[in-house]
Order: structure tokens, then sequence, then C-alpha cells
């Protein structure tokens, strides 16, 4: 009996994770238009990275406080010259029930005031800069580069086996009040607890 009811445990767990991957792959080829036939392979990953992004607010609760249900969720995209296609095609979608507004940030806007950073195209000065205004403030951070997480960080996107994986940092999101949840984390490549800092 109790192997039966393990195994069952096993398949529902798997079963769960499986329509999870399904809903990424699913509500994003919804939430960003389709790349045109000649869209060369570096539009096409911008394209999966907004879908990504978007779908990380699925799986990850706000205090009520600061994001109330009929809150509009603020999408903070670093965009030093031109806001990218596919994260302006976000701007009025629904997650969970809430609009998402895309706020195109420049290097001396303030990202504490969004509910989830973009950082990917930011120089090393100006990804410190923009964690550090985000530090201690209910903002899920997002991007990438090997470092993003020991700057602070809470989830990193990076190519495997040309594939789009990302690790994660419950810890750090834990510290300003944000729930990951359990799916987000059994689909992350790598969680980490305690990154270690590098220098600023």
């Amino acid at each position: 009996m109790g192997d039966r009811v393990t195994q069952y445990s096993a398949a529902v767990r798997l079963t769960t994770l499986g329509l999870v991957v399904c809903l990424f792959v699913s509500t994003g080829a919804r939430a960003v238009p389709p790349p045109a036939s000649d869209e060369d392979d570096s539009a096409r990953e911008l394209n999966l990275r907004a879908a990504f992004v978007f779908n990380f607010a699925r799986f990850v609760e706000w205090p009520r406080e600061v994001l109330p249900d009929t809150a509009s969720l603020r999408l903070g995209v670093f965009a030093p010259d031109k806001l990218p296609a596919p994260f302006a095609a976000l701007h009025g979608r629904r997650v969970r029930g809430r609009v998402v507004r895309i706020v195109p940030l420049g290097p001396a806007d303030d990202s504490s005031d969004c509910h989830l950073l973009y950082c990917n195209e930011a120089t090393a000065a100006q990804l410190t800069a923009l964690l550090a205004n985000a530090r201690g403030h209910p903002v899920l951070t997002v991007g990438e580069g090997r470092d993003f997480m020991e700057r602070g960080g809470m989830i990193e996107l990076l190519t495997r086996d040309n594939r789009l994986r990302f690790r994660i940092c419950p810890d750090a999101a834990r510290a300003v009040g944000l729930r990951v949840g359990a799916p987000l984390l059994q689909l992350a490549d790598e969680v980490r607890d305690r990154p270690r800092e590098v220098s600023r």
C-alpha cells in the first residue's frame, strides 16, 4: 500500500510539473507576438525571454499591501535606447487577473516602484545601480550573466544546451516578502539559497 501511495504521489508531481511546462510554452506563445518568418535567432530568443519573464509573474506572490487584487502589475524593463518589441507587446496583458503595465527604465530611473524588474542590457555599473535601487523593496529582479544572483538578483536567465533556462534564489525573494511557488522552483535549472556576493 505504501509503495502505491509513493508511486501515485510521484506521478502527481510529474504531471503537475508537466502542466507547468506546458503553461510556460502555451501562455508564452500567447503573451508575445509570433516571430516573423525572416526573424533572426537573436530576435526569437528575445521573444522567448519576454515569455519567461511574463510567466514568472504567474508563480510569484507579492504582499497584499504591495499588490492588491485590483492593482496593475508594473513590469520595469531596462531599455536605455528602445523598449524591445516583445516586452512592449506585454503591455495590457493580464497575469492572474491583473493588467501588466510595462515601465521602460533608463539608467537614472527609480526601479523600486516596480513589482518585477528585467535588466538584461545593463552594463555592470548600471546593473549594480539598478539592483541597489531595488534592494529592500518587494521587486522580483530578473536578469542575465553568471554573477547576476551574486549581485543580488533573484532569477537569472541562461542558455544551456541551446535551451533557455533559469536559476533562482528564493531566499533573496523571501527576504523582501515575495513567495515563490513550488512549480517555479521545480522548473529551475538550479536553486541557490545563499549566493556569494561579488565585489561591487
